[in-house]
């Protein structure tokens, strides 16, 4: 599927070599996503988490260095095993999002297309974003993410 994208939309695509329900899973359930989110060598503490529409994330991305850095997600959307819609990037209900994140998960014959689009607000905090990105190693997120889903799949086999 070609997709076209906008200046102020970053999207990453990518396949897992697992079933749906598997990298859903991965995405929503408080322990897995404690196993792989964010860059090598950070980790996260969760707060809280309620998933559904309206229902929030709250964590903390603690980093090498030592920096902790607070997030607050709110869903907006939450269709199991095939979307969630959620606002990112802010460090509290009380401070604004970054971007709006839409991640679509589809069935590929037992393994997981993972479609992920951010959008800002304009062109500029899309190019910083993707500067940070750079930065701080975040593609290495994903694949954290296939490490985590191998090791998975493997046991279980």
């Amino acid at each position: 599927m070609t997709a076209t994208i906008s200046a102020n939309e970053i999207r990453i695509t990518r396949v897992y070599e697992a079933p749906v329900a598997l990298v859903w899973d991965a995405w929503t359930d408080l322990a897995q996503v404690a196993q792989w989110w964010g860059p090598r060598g950070f980790t996260i503490t969760t707060i809280s988490k309620d998933l559904r529409p309206g229902g929030t994330w709250v964590y903390t991305m603690h980093g090498p260095d030592g920096t902790d850095w607070p997030n607050f997600t709110r869903y907006h959307e939450v269709e199991k095993h095939k979307r969630l819609v959620y606002d990112h990037g802010a460090s509290s209900a009380d401070t604004k999002p970054m971007f709006r994140v839409t991640v679509d998960f589809r069935d590929i014959g037992g393994r997981t297309e993972l479609d992920m689009c951010m959008t800002l607000a304009t062109t500029e905090e899309a190019n910083q974003a993707r500067a940070n990105i750079k930065t701080h190693g975040g593609n290495s997120t994903w694949d954290r993410l296939a490490e985590y889903l191998e090791k998975e799949t493997s046991s279980k086999e």
